[in-house]
């Protein structure tokens, strides 16, 4: 398990909003720290990306883009701490990750592209 010794150049609501985004998508616990880190890798790219919004808020509440995103101002009941860790764990390692904008499911996986 990943543990982050670091600030991540978010704020504490931005990291709250992508942890329980990864939670609603990605947050299976057979799911590796990395893989669900490709969910915030997506969102990062699109708020550098010029077609579309320029804020993680904007980026993921986007309609028709995220369906698993909740805006709460507190950790949903689902993010643990392996969800957690994969935020973190993207921040620390940007240069590990593609430049997926997108994602689609099959129920069990995700596949980025």
């Amino acid at each position: 398990t990943y543990v982050a010794e670091y600030s991540a150049p978010i704020t504490e609501q931005e990291r709250i909003l992508l942890c329980n985004l990864v939670a609603r998508e990605y947050g299976s616990d057979w799911i590796s720290t990395y893989e669900k880190s490709k969910v915030v890798a997506v969102v990062m790219n699109r708020v550098h990306s010029e077609s579309f919004p320029d804020t993680i808020y904007d980026v993921v509440t986007q309609p028709n883009q995220f369906s698993g995103y909740v805006v709460y101002d507190y950790y949903a009941s689902n993010v643990t701490q392996d969800v957690q860790d994969s935020v973190d764990y993207y921040f620390a390692h940007t240069d590990e990750f593609g430049d997926y904008l997108y994602f689609e499911g099959d129920g069990t996986y995700n596949y980025f592209h």
